[in-house]
């Protein structure tokens, strides 16, 4: 990271929270998802449900509580990132809820120590190589260390090493292909000019690349993208990402808001100086329909269904200050990709 160009605000968007918790992974004994609650009935047509979260690195240190809150929302595709670089798609897919089909994953090897992104789902997944360690190019990479204090240097070398925090699948719906691709783009940055995010928008402009390559050389159904894109400047990462090169087959974002409320935003502010924002987003191709979308809080639901869950109040904000953001899709024509 930068320090020398974070402000108090960098520092609160980079830093993740510490919260207390058992050493170790811990297992959930618990039914499978199928016979629990669910938070969310699934909209009529629903092909798949999709999940994008940004773990903040706890996933298995606070595994009971995130496989409470995965069961309640019972998605078939999850994007899961920030996420320790010691991590592997085998231990992912073991701290899974128990689902009556086995789960899946794959794990990038992009991403600083705690930036990896993973996909994890029921269906049959095959990982894509395209995503695997996106490289920096060599002027920028020498560029953004150069203005890195000494004592963060280190750091950023890694961070900079490990290219950009993305991996992707083909993912089998009933026979169709989708290209799922998750991502964690840089977080911070003080201005739209800064070095955050330049390099944020390097790296949607990349993996935009690579999913272009991707459509251009595989047959696919469909298109989903989710992630934490820290659009903490305004909207460019998200619409490098949307538009590629081929204005015929941009991406849409899906519009998510918290249930009982008209709010959007995906990072809390809880415990800041500064409001809560949409960082967090699924973007699809247009052979999908998404059907409903809502961003999961705890704080939303009311006493029965925190019971029925098994949820506590309060218990999304101390997992992540990010809040998953949920979608159901259908198929348009059921058509491959235009």
């Amino acid at each position: 990271m930068m320090e020398s160009a974070m402000s108090l605000l960098s520092r609160v968007l980079c830093l993740s929270l510490a919260f207390a918790a058992p050493a170790g992974a811990e297992t959930a004994q618990s039914a499978s998802a199928a016979d629990a609650p669910t938070w969310l009935p699934r909209a009529p047509q629903t092909v798949l449900r999709v999940l994008t979260w940004n773990v903040e690195r706890a996933f298995l240190q606070r595994n009971a509580d995130f496989q409470r809150v995965l069961r309640a929302i019972d998605a078939d595709v999850l994007v899961l990132d920030e996420m320790a670089a010691d991590l592997s798609a085998a231990r992912i897919a073991a701290a899974m809820p128990p689902q009556r089909a086995p789960w899946q994953a794959v794990y990038g090897s992009g991403g600083g120590p705690h930036q990896r992104a993973s996909i994890v789902t029921t269906h049959r997944l095959e990982p894509v190589p395209a995503f695997d360690r996106l490289a920096y190019p060599e002027a920028r990479y020498n560029r953004w260390l150069s203005i890195v204090p000494p004592q963060a240097e280190a750091r950023a070398r890694a961070s900079l090493d490990a290219g950009v925090a993305a991996v992707g699948g083909i993912v089998d719906i009933d026979g169709r292909r989708l290209l799922v691709v998750g991502l964690d783009l840089q977080c911070c940055g003080d201005t739209p000019e800064g070095p955050e995010e330049e390099r944020r928008r390097f790296e949607a402009a990349s993996i935009r690349a690579a999913i272009d390559d991707v459509a251009g050389t595989l047959a696919l159904d469909g298109i989903l993208v989710g992630g934490d894109f820290n659009a903490v400047q305004g909207s460019a990462p998200v619409d490098l990402l949307r538009r590629g090169a081929n204005a015929s087959k941009a991406l849409t974002a899906v519009e998510a808001r918290h249930r009982g409320h008209d709010v959007a935003w995906t990072w809390s502010g809880e415990g800041t100086p500064f409001p809560s924002g949409r960082l967090d987003f699924v973007l699809h191709s247009g052979a999908l329909v998404p059907l409903q979308a809502q961003v999961f809080d705890s704080e939303d639901l009311d006493t029965r269904a925190r019971a029925a869950l098994g949820i506590a109040p309060g218990l999304s904000q101390s997992l992540s200050p990010h809040r998953p953001v949920v979608v159901d899709f259908g198929w348009r024509d059921g058509g491959p990709l235009p």
